[in-house]
């Protein structure tokens, strides 16, 4: 795989740079590996938090033009066409990708530039959202037709390797679970009462004597927002005194025209404004919610066990390999905003049993560390040869 003494060298490539799930674990990744491989980063926006973040810390970064998210045939070939000269210009002894689109695109690039080892990271697999049947199939066929050019899968929760296999897209020898993790030594959130303060100057409302319920996710469908303001209109008309925040990125108009549509926009706040380091504020959160759809493992689900919170989460991807029902948490189906704003309800009600389960959460986080998660992968690759 490389010379005698000579480190290995990885392109982490994802389509994305914009900050998410998939690039913090690019970063986290890069970042522990740097200095035992050589590594690179690229992706297909330019201007982005993760090219920053990288290049603080010395990674080097390779904007990719056109790897877009949409799917578009004139721009994917030139993506295919861009990544292979980029593989070959850096001669990296392993093509790791992240995100479908990166996924299938890469690998084709990956074969024609040749001499590298393909690794690809399921974030939530494409093939579990909600889609049309046409769609579907399209997607399943770019899955199947460019698996056999990946030589080894990670998927970040078991329900990801489990469908992978289901698919016809990996068997047990190629693919491999190796879930995300903290780094519990820099993780830090402010006390409730710094939190709840911080909140109630960007909400512009007082939150101080009331309950919140509150969530990280970006504006996106798979994230369920839509439900979650549904349940959050039957929850304010049984609990008044209840205030839903949403802290997230991207467009969020469809958010706040169901908010308007449900008529609860004095009591559900939208937070879009906060860079980074919004986990920060998660003690201001009563109850911690994720109405997710499609998941892999996200990252808030960790940091909201972390912060020793009540979660209610939908049981969906890698999320009860964190939540077991009734334990350290609740989980309801996914798409079911009635479920959801009853689960809601009984834990505002019983916050002795909410406090319980916060504690069982922050246990059972102890077990997704970002050392092992490093180590796991660094272990992965090893068996590359």
């Amino acid at each position: 795989m490389k010379i005698i003494g000579q480190r290995p060298s990885i392109l982490l490539v994802v389509t994305q740079a914009n900050w998410g799930g998939a690039q913090k674990y690019i970063f986290d990744l890069a970042s522990h590996l740097y200095g035992q491989y050589d590594v690179s980063v690229a992706a297909g926006t330019e201007d982005s938090d993760l090219k920053v973040r990288l290049e603080k810390i010395g990674v080097p970064f390779h904007p990719v033009p056109a790897l877009v998210r949409a799917v578009s045939p004139f721009s994917d070939l030139q993506a295919v066409n861009q990544l292979k000269n980029l593989i070959r210009l850096l001669g990296p002894d392993i093509v790791h990708l992240n995100s479908s689109k990166a996924g299938v695109l890469g690998s084709i690039a990956a074969k024609l530039a040749g001499g590298c080892k393909v690794v690809f990271t399921i974030h939530g697999l494409v093939l579990q959202e909600p889609l049309s049947p046409l769609v579907w199939v399209a997607y399943w066929l770019a899955e199947r037709l460019s698996a056999p050019l990946k030589d080894l899968w990670i998927a970040v929760s078991e329900a990801d390797r489990l469908a992978a296999r289901r698919y016809g897209l990996a068997n047990d020898e190629k693919i491999k679970t190796i879930p995300i993790g903290l780094d519990f030594s820099t993780l830090s959130f402010l006390s409730r009462s710094q939190a709840r303060e911080k909140l109630s100057l960007l909400t512009t409302t007082d939150l101080a004597a009331i309950n919140v319920v509150g969530t990280i996710a970006d504006f996106y469908p798979t994230k369920g927002l839509r439900y979650l303001a549904q349940a959050a209109s039957e929850v304010v008309r049984r609990s008044p005194q209840t205030h839903f925040v949403v802290i997230g990125r991207g467009n969020a108009e469809r958010l706040q025209t169901e908010i308007r549509h449900t008529g609860i926009t004095k009591s559900f706040h939208i937070i879009s404004s906060l860079s980074e380091n919004a986990a920060s504020l998660l003690p201001g959160f009563d109850l911690f919610v994720l109405s997710s759809v499609k998941e892999g493992l996200p990252y808030t689900l960790l940091e909201a066990a972390a912060a020793k919170l009540p979660i209610l989460a939908t049981s969906v991807g890698g999320i009860p390999d964190v939540i077991e029902d009734g334990a350290n948490g609740l989980l309801v189906p996914p798409q079911n905003s009635a479920a959801l704003a009853e689960a809601v309800l009984q834990l505002l009600s019983d916050p002795i049993r909410g406090r319980a389960m916060g504690m069982a959460a922050a246990e059972r986080v102890k077990e997704f560390s970002l050392k092992s998660m490093v180590q796991k992968t660094k272990s992965a690759y090893a068996t590359l040869g």
